[in-house]
């Protein structure tokens, strides 16, 4: 999967992780942090699990850029009807 990304591509794998053995899930997140070295694991309340990679470094988003995107009429109105 990774060597099919560009530089900062992003991968996400989904892990229904009440479908599985604690090992087998071990062994996948094990794997995915393996092939993603910068990986992070998003949860829900419903035990689906994200694991989200990224080819390459990445790079921290700054306040600011943060503040633009809530701030701007068409991205912060669409995150925030998709909350509520």
């Amino acid at each position: 999967m990774r060597s099919r990304l560009k530089e900062n591509g992003i991968a996400t794998f989904w892990l229904p992780i009440n479908q599985l053995k604690v090992d087998e899930a071990k062994a996948i997140l094990r794997a995915f942090h393996n092939a993603f070295p910068n990986a992070s694991v998003w949860g829900s309340a419903d035990h689906n699990w994200i694991m989200m990679g990224i080819n390459g470094p990445g790079r921290r988003a700054s306040e600011d850029e943060l503040r633009q995107f809530w701030n701007d009429p068409a991205t912060g109105r669409r995150f925030a009807t998709d909350w509520n």
